[in-house]
């Protein structure tokens, strides 16, 4: 009778824990024999059946559209329009390049470019690896892209960006052309830029490659203003031939930081013990990450890494008559 009760006790046992592990889900990748699972489910103790798996979700093109066009609004880049027209060539068959089917239908426009990718990546993630790719990353920062073609389908993702040449470009004569009036070119002074947006392509930079932040150093400040003034001084009283490197005119090739350094002068103006700097003369350059990423970050005398360097822990960057410096320490 013990025994009988004791066995009793323990099937009952086991049979509720299974209920509930059948009920909480724990157990519905389990196999029961036909007879056992019949019983249980005679006696509803059988749990639910497991939900079907959700359908992956597609992004929507408009949903890249509007997320690349905030980037590059950030970036103080024009905004990217999607013409229907060009955005035809996307249906175009593989005969006819990429290229030649845009400029048939655009021909002001200069240069296309396709980019790829499964059509179920997020908006964010598309955007990262755009941003992280050389090649994308050029297109989606182009100051001359005018257009953005998204689409989808059979679960790809495809971007048109089609570049445009500038009006100034356009404006002038093609080498056939007998203009009625003599054409008087006149060259623009270099756009200034604030020592807030140069200071801010630094850091949308340096955030893009998962860099550490930056402590933005007035004392540093003052030094990087001092170099700016000494290439401006050195190029109107010197002669190119003259220059300390007459390959780097108008830049003193880094000659007065190294003195400083070796005087003292630059140590003690920036307040900091270790030092670099980065010297640039871009005097067309129209937007302030240009002097970021597509004159020193295609540097192969250190100042892409200079500007990448972890090392570092403050800085500043000064500008002025189309020169500029940016000064590293810690």
């Amino acid at each position: 009778m013990r025994r009988f009760l004791v066995i009793s006790f323990f099937t009952c046992l086991l049979i509720g824990l299974w209920s509930v592990g059948l009920r909480q889900g724990y157990l519905n990748h389990f196999s029961l024999p036909d007879p056992i699972l019949s019983f249980f489910r005679h006696f509803g103790l059988t749990g639910p059946p497991s939900p079907a798996a959700a359908p992956p979700v597609q992004t929507s093109p408009q949903e890249i559209f509007t997320k690349i066009n905030l980037y590059r609004q950030n970036q103080a880049l024009a905004v990217l329009s999607a013409d229907p027209a060009l955005c035809s060539a996307l249906n175009l068959t593989a005969d006819q390049p990429l290229t030649d089917a845009v400029l048939a239908i655009c021909p002001q426009c200069t240069r296309a470019a396709l980019v790829t990718a499964s059509a179920y990546v997020s908006p964010n993630e598309l955007l990262t690896a755009l941003i992280f790719e050389d090649a994308t990353h050029n297109h989606l920062l182009s100051p001359t892209a005018r257009y953005l073609c998204p689409t989808t389908a059979q679960g790809k993702l495809a971007l048109l960006f089609v570049e445009q040449a500038t009006r100034e470009a356009l404006a002038q004569p093609s080498p056939t052309s007998v203009p009625v009036k003599p054409v008087v070119v006149v060259s623009q002074p270099p756009k200034n830029f604030t020592e807030a947006e140069l200071w801010q392509a630094l850091v949308n930079y340096r955030q893009a490659h998962q860099r550490s932040s930056l402590i933005h150093e007035e004392s540093i400040c003052q030094y990087a203003r001092k170099r700016v003034q000494d290439q401006i001084n050195l190029m109107a009283q010197t002669d190119a031939s003259a220059y300390p490197n007459s390959d780097k005119y108008p830049l003193d090739d880094h000659q007065g930081f190294n003195q400083d350094a070796d005087s003292g002068l630059a140590f003690d103006l920036a307040g900091k013990n270790h030092l670099a700097e980065n010297l640039a003369y871009w005097p067309d350059a129209q937007y302030a990450h240009q002097i970021i990423e597509w004159g020193w970050d295609t540097s192969t005398e250190g100042h892409r890494e200079a500007q990448l360097s972890n090392d570092w822990t403050h800085a500043c960057l000064a500008g002025s008559d189309g020169f500029y410096v940016a000064i590293f320490g810690y």
